[in-house]
Order: structure tokens, then sequence, then C-alpha cells
């Protein structure tokens, strides 16, 4: 036996027109939250690079927030209460729950993607209805996942099917404004019709949403869409490892053609340290002390070099060898290829 695609998306489609003004005003807010976090407010606070995987945690923590908030409104929705503001603090209390549930959900779906995009399409039907059954069902993180997968079972080939028809549907509206504006909602309230119709399979008392046989021609164009996928992340991953290995090659022979030029900088650039020490009696403290006595006017022979002062004189180093200079009447050496 099989769901119907096509009443589950006509029931969706029937309750987001019994409340589109809301829904509309609602997500219009929701995407303008997205853009701030995303686009805005990197520039206001304008940390370091360095510390720019704070600013992808918050973006994450704000996604989680405004995802848990909705499931629970596409939940509230489909059995016919209207949405509300109040619906995005309703499960607060189960916030960091919900967000370590949607980084396992995303760790396991794009790393799928990753390694060739079909092993993260193939995980769809396991892990779709985890956020649904965390906020109904109020279960622990891994027990919804468990749950999630009790009720694909049976279902999952067109669990998948339904699930790219979603995507279909977002990708083609999501050139405007206006058609993410009915395309994602749509999606959500789906989703949560999915949920509710799985539920009512394996209840065999159920009689709420219609039960058929699975069509063959559902069946077959999805595993020609599968298909289709295996082969381009394929080409994807064989083009990956062949990028890879091009890059490492060029990346030697670029040092190797580099390496004469940079260790002849390096020897430039100990004789204008040799020449200050000469001219002040002490070698400089950094090298832009070179630049300030205008020994060096040439910025570039300083690239990629370190320098340190040492007890007795200094070492300059680049990424192939180092050389020292000291006080002794010998004052050079070479250290280590």
């Amino acid at each position: 036996m099989a769901f119907s695609s096509k009443e589950l998306i006509k029931n969706a489609w029937q309750i987001y027109k019994a409340h589109a003004l809301s829904l509309i005003v609602i997500y219009t807010t929701v995407l303008a939250v997205l853009w701030f976090v995303r686009n805005i407010f990197p520039q206001i606070i304008q940390l370091p690079q360095a510390y720019g995987w704070l600013l992808a945690l918050a973006n994450f923590l704000v996604q989680a927030f405004l995802g848990l908030g909705i499931v629970y409104m596409a939940l509230k929705i489909e059995t016919h209460r209207a949405p509300s503001w109040r619906d995005f603090s309703a499960r607060v209390d189960s916030f960091f729950q919900f967000a370590f549930l949607l980084f396992v959900i995303s760790l396991l779906f794009y790393g799928g993607l990753y390694f060739g995009i079909l092993p993260g399409i193939l995980l769809l039907p396991f892990v779709v209805l985890a956020p649904y059954i965390f906020v109904t069902e109020k279960l622990g993180i891994f027990a919804a996942l468990k749950r999630s997968v009790q009720l694909s079972k049976g279902y999952r080939l067109q669990i998948i099917f339904f699930e790219l028809l979603l995507f279909a549907i977002i990708f083609l509206s999501g050139f405007t404004l206006v058609g993410l504006l009915v395309s994602v909602p749509l999606a959500y309230l789906a989703n949560a019709e999915l949920y509710q119709a799985l539920k009512c399979m394996h209840d065999e008392s159920c009689n709420k949403y219609k039960k058929e046989e699975l069509n063959p021609a559902v069946s077959l164009v999805t595993y020609i869409v599968l298909l289709a996928f295996a082969v381009y992340g394929a080409w994807l991953l064989y083009a990956r490892f062949s990028v890879s290995q091009d890059l490492q090659q060029n990346l030697q022979e670029a040092q190797a053609n580099l390496a004469p030029a940079t260790n002849a900088n390096l020897e430039k650039v100990k004789l204008a340290i040799e020449l200050y020490k000469d001219l002040n009696g002490a070698y400089p403290k950094n090298l832009q002390e070179l630049l300030n006595a205008q020994i060096i006017e040439d910025t570039n022979l300083l690239y990629g070099l370190t320098y340190s002062k040492t007890q007795d004189g200094f070492k300059l180093c680049n990424a192939n060898i180092c050389v020292e200079g000291n006080d002794s009447k010998d004052n050079s050496s070479t250290v280590g290829e």
C-alpha cells in the first residue's frame, strides 16, 4: 500500500489558502531575519576572520529557532488552528535539543551529498520526519530519529519521490520572492501531512488518508532520477579527485620553481639586515625597520620571511631554509634544507 502524494499536496494547499495572509506575513519576516543575520549582522560586528565560526554558529542557531517555530506552526495549522507569532516560543524549552537534532540531520544529509549526492538523497526517508516527531511526540533526539526510521518503513521510495517533488516545486517557484512565500510554507505543511499520513498508514483503524497501490510510474521515475543522481555524483567525485591531484601537482611544481627566487630574496634581506647593523650598531627589532630605514624599498622581498632576534644575532627563515647572523667574524650560517 502507498499514500497519495497528490492528496497530501492538495491538502497542504487547501490549508495554505485558508491562512495565506498570516503565512505570507510570518514567512516574509522569517526571510528578512535570515537575510539580516547572513548579510548585515557580520558587517555590524566585524569579527576577525579567525572567529568566523562564531558567525556560522549564530546563523545556525537562528535557523534552528525559526525552524522549531515553523515546524510547530505547520503541525498546528494541520489540525485547523490558526498560526500566530506565539508558535515560535511554544516549544522554546526544547530549543537546544531541536538545534542538536537539526545538526545531526544536516551532518547526515549534507555529508551524504558530499560523497556523491546519492547517499544524501537515500538518507532523506530516514530523517525527514524526525523534526515533526520531535515536536509532536516530545521524544528525545535519537528516539525521534528511530521513530522516523520506523514510520518510513515500507514507504521509503515513495518518500524520496515526494521530497524530490517538493524540492522541484520550491526550485521552480524560487525565482521570485512571491514564489518562495508560497512554496516554502507549502513544503512544511506537506511534510506535516506526510507525517500524519504515515502514522495513519501504520494504523489499520485509521481511514483519514487514502491508501492505494503504489503507481508503477512513480517507482520508475524515482529510479530514473536516482540513477541520474548516481551518475552525476560519481562524476563529481571523479572530478574532485582529479582536480585535487592536479592542484597538488601544480602546487609542488610552483614551490619548486619559486624556491630559487625565494632563497635569493632571503640572501638579499640578510645582507640588508647586516647593513642595518653596520649603520645603527644593532640588528633591527623586526623587518619593518628595514623599510623604515629605506634599506629595503621593495616589500615583496619580505614576503614569506620570518625574522627573530637571538641572543647573539638574528635568525631569518623562508619555507625552505633559515640563515643566521651573529656578531662573530664569520657572521652567518645556513640552517637546514
